[in-house]
């Protein structure tokens, strides 16, 4: 019973001292790209090509705690797509990023919503599809 009881508590100081390490995070930059090289995003915009392939979502965390997850949920035109986990470290300029593979037939508004683990959202920024060029 004793051991159940230690155990118990273990986690919820785990829990708290985690949320509070989440709680300092903030969102310096979000950009879509094409490309990232050496963490830092290239050919940006906010619309694309649907024949683009591969886009970046690349997103600049100030974290002075320590390292936490977030989360980056892709939206396609309002309606919830993928979430990818990443981990955002101690830094006040933490870079990371997350890519999703783009279809042609995807057209339109398409939104990144970047969260903390434990669901409150950091920010938001949609990007746009057209048609490809012919």
């Amino acid at each position: 019973m004793k051991k159940t009881i230690v155990l118990i508590g273990l986690a919820l100081v785990s829990a708290c001292v985690y949320a509070a390490a989440a709680q300092g995070l903030s969102v310096v930059d979000v950009t879509f790209c094409q490309r990232v090289v050496d963490r830092e995003p290239i050919d940006t915009g906010t619309t694309f090509p649907a024949d683009i392939g591969w886009l970046y979502c690349h997103t600049t965390i100030s974290n002075p705690g320590e390292p936490a997850e977030i989360h980056h949920d892709w939206y396609y035109q309002d309606a919830f797509i993928s979430r990818l986990t990443l981990t955002a470290g101690t830094s006040p300029k933490w870079r990371t990023f997350s890519a999703k593979q783009m279809s042609p037939a995807w057209l339109g508004k398409w939104e990144v919503v970047v969260k903390t683990d434990s669901g409150r959202e950091l920010a938001r920024k949609s990007f746009e599809l057209t048609a490809p060029a012919e």
